[in-house]
């Protein structure tokens, strides 16, 4: 499995191209740039795009790479509302009208993309339906944990009560993970765990 970071858009979202070995490709968070996204896929068969939240900078190019590529998009049943109302994903704001629709929706538990299997985290707290995907040894948080810090919970749809639930249950994970956040470096969970000082602090 091979992973490409792509830094995209004016918000420096990342977006994850992920090349299995069978060589279908995941992409994670399309957020922007569409023309960078699809140079990056030129000879690549693009079957999903997951989706670990529903906020403009991280869904702004689903429509047009499903439109070219025809993958199926996945993203959490709890995210349904935000990914499909400009308002609540935040592209209004922006001057655009951003409506996304899932092919699969999700909760907790774990999908198989062909012979690779996925775990899924409902972890709410940044909105209400972010997930962490987890495949192999890579975790793939979204806005919701970045190294150092974590994701805002003052957008619609934040609630600090749920992040610190969800902060507590990552706590919980024994296994060291590298940490693939929706912005910034990577970084690892037993790092976080150690020095994050958001995983002690009353929200």
């Amino acid at each position: 499995m091979e992973i490409k970071t792509l830094s995209v858009g004016i918000f420096a979202a990342n977006c994850y191209i992920v090349e299995f070995d069978n060589k279908g490709v995941a992409i994670i968070d399309p957020g922007d740039e569409e023309d960078k996204i699809s140079k990056e896929l030129d000879g690549k068969n693009l079957k999903w795009i997951l989706l670990t939240h529903g906020h403009a900078d991280h869904i702004m190019c689903v429509n047009s790479l499903k439109n070219k590529y025809n993958p199926k998009v996945i993203a959490s049943i709890k995210e349904k509302e935000i990914i499909e109302n400009p308002e609540l994903n935040l592209s209004k704001q922006f001057g655009f009208s951003y409506r996304v629709s899932a092919d699969l929706y999700v909760q907790e538990g774990i999908i198989n993309l062909d012979d690779y299997r996925v775990q899924i985290l409902e972890t709410p707290g940044h909105t209400p339906g972010s997930v962490i995907y987890i495949i192999e040894n890579y975790m793939f948080t979204g806005d919701t944990l970045f190294k150092d810090s974590i994701g805002r919970t003052d957008l619609p749809g934040g609630d600090k009560i749920s992040m610190k639930k969800t902060l507590e249950k990552l706590y919980k994970i024994e296994t060291d993970y590298i940490v693939l956040p929706g912005h910034g470096p990577s970084t690892s969970l037993k790092y976080e765990q150690k020095n994050n000082p958001y995983f002690f602090l009353d929200l």
